[in-house]
């Protein structure tokens, strides 16, 4: 009986200690919970993620560029209702005047017409010697149609003015948070409105036909702001736009001759690009013309050196730099839809249908670019040219001299060849060019899909470059 006492015993000792293992084990993890929930409390809340600088002053920019297409869009509205209402006048004036007989009111008339149509300015001596009821006409017009400008600018200044408080705002913000490269871009932004503000005289959009010259748009801006219609202007004036389907600022023609040399002013360069000629016949010598004679090493040489130049100055941003654009860079800048092949050499002349100005070839209507015409015919006689073709220059001509592109750029055809980043082909030096220049007269040559190729070491005559920004991957 006693083994069996002690054996209960046993049993109840076991259950206890079981009992108490349960009890030890729920405390321990109720003192665990307590512990972690102590700990989690004290953990810092994590900062909400801060906006993209860039993407900020984007936003800004399209901002305020979105206020200044309305201001636009109401200007030539209420220009566009003010001018038909002055034409329809115009018009029963003059078929009064006409079933009166009176020759020289018809010819007033009529000549009133033809300046508005021309966008001609209407002078203080040419309204003096309106007949009467021109005159009073006239005089009915140009009180609404100074309203409409005044209105314009006032809005023009009350968006230039949030413009500028947002800018100020961003820029406290970054220097704040010490990222100050983008604080200094969004200064040289800022900079550039005070200019406008300190400068503005009137609205920023066209005047009326009949009231003079445009209004000139200061320079500067931003590159991470750049369009089309507000291009960044870089310290040596060169005009540079966004395109569409790039990662890159396009400067807006070729690069200058003037801007070569600010560059071989403080570098040692080779000076052939200073004395380039085409038997005999000097080329590229004014300070508006693309510079030739430079090679492929020397164009990316001088977009080094402006790099380092701008980066200093506060006027690019850590991750931008001026280079080369690559070769599909470029066809996207002359309108090429993305073309078939790997490299240069498999998509040349693919697209058999286009050239920078259309479809059609010869062009049916003078001066789209600057080719080999009858003006290069008579300076070179013994060379072929395009027949009937006639745009006025025997060599290069200034820069932005015949009309630009749907994205603003000058000369993607004709004046140069623009040397490329890429490589011809695999395993070759030969790099790409493109933009027939101005000795080509072949069809197949001019095709915006034609690619050229040279050596890196070879300069010529009718090879040139563009510069790009590149900007930072989004």
């Amino acid at each position: 009986m006693a083994r069996a006492g002690e054996f209960g015993l046993s049993v109840v000792g076991a259950r206890d200690s079981v009992h108490s293992m349960k009890i030890v084990t729920r405390i321990a993890a109720l003192w665990l919970a307590i512990v972690a929930s102590l700990l989690w409390a004290q953990e810092p809340a994590k900062a909400p993620a801060k906006p993209d600088a860039k993407d900020s002053l984007a936003a800004l920019a399209a901002a305020y560029k979105s206020d200044l297409d309305e201001v636009a869009a109401d200007y030539e509205k209420w220009l566009a209702t003010l001018q038909a209402w002055y034409l329809s006048s115009l018009d029963k004036l003059q078929a009064e005047r006409t079933k009166a007989g009176d020759l020289e009111g018809v010819l007033a008339f009529k000549a009133e017409r033809e300046r508005i149509e021309s966008h001609t300015e209407t002078t203080r001596e040419q309204v003096h010697a309106m007949p009467e009821t021109l005159a009073k006409l006239r005089a009915a017009y140009e009180p609404a149609l100074k309203r409409i400008v005044d209105q314009a600018a006032q809005r023009k200044d009350a968006a230039r003015g949030k413009y500028f408080a947002r800018l100020e705002a961003l820029q406290k913000s970054l220097t704040l948070s010490i990222d100050l490269d983008n604080a200094l871009l969004v200064r040289a932004e800022k900079d550039r409105i005070a200019a406008e503000m300190a400068e503005a005289a009137g609205p920023a959009v066209a005047k009326p036909e009949g009231a003079g010259a445009a209004v000139a748009k200061p320079a500067g801006g931003s590159p991470l702001s750049a369009s089309k219609d507000r291009p960044f202007v870089n310290s040596l004036g060169m005009k540079f736009v966004s395109v569409p389907g790039t990662e890159a600022l396009f400067c807006i023609w070729d690069t200058r001759v003037q801007d070569y040399a600010a560059y071989a002013g403080v570098k040692k360069v080779d000076d052939t690009w200073k004395k380039a000629d085409r038997d005999g016949v000097p080329v590229s010598r004014e300070p508006e013309c693309p510079v030739v004679g430079v090679n492929w090493d020397e164009a990316n040489s001088f977009c080094q050196w402006l790099t380092e130049k701008e980066m200093a100055d506060g006027k690019l941003a850590k991750g931008m730099k001026y280079r080369l654009p690559t070769d599909e860079e470029w066809s996207r800048a002359v309108g090429l839809a993305k073309e078939d092949g790997d490299t240069p050499k498999e998509r040349n002349g693919k697209d058999q249908a286009h050239f920078p100005w259309g479809t059609e070839f010869p062009p049916s209507k003078a001066k789209v670019a600057n080719y080999a015409d009858a003006a290069f015919h008579e300076k070179f006689p013994k060379n072929a040219w395009i027949e009937g073709y006639v745009d006025g220059y025997a060599t290069t001509s200034p820069v932005g001299s015949f009309p630009a592109n749907k994205y603003g750029l000058y000369d993607m055809g004709g004046n140069v060849w623009q040397w490329c980043e890429d490589q011809y082909e695999p395993n070759s030096a030969a790099r790409a060019q493109r933009g027939a220049p101005w000795t080509h007269f072949r069809r197949g040559n001019i095709l915006s899909s034609f690619r050229n190729r040279s050596e890196p070491g070879i300069r010529s005559p009718d090879l040139g470059f563009r510069c790009v920004i590149g900007l930072p991957a989004r």
